[in-house]
């Protein structure tokens, strides 16, 4: 049985957030890697772009979701 590390928190969205010091590292379960398969692009914020509650931080493509 895997163990999800205790400084991770998890949103029912199956993003987690890990709060170190002033920087927030963010990631997908595994649940949610997954689920979107193949993944084609990632868009991803500029150094230094800040954010508040609720703002998108960037953006995941998966071939499911192609053309």
């Amino acid at each position: 049985m895997n163990e999800t590390p205790s400084d991770l928190k998890f949103l029912d969205s199956h993003e987690w957030v890990k709060v170190d010091d002033n920087t927030v590292i963010v990631g997908i379960s595994d649940h949610a890697q997954n689920k979107l398969g193949e993944v084609v692009f990632v868009e991803l914020p500029a150094i230094g772009d800040e954010f508040v509650s609720g703002d998108e931080a960037a953006v995941v493509g998966n071939c499911k979701s192609c053309i």
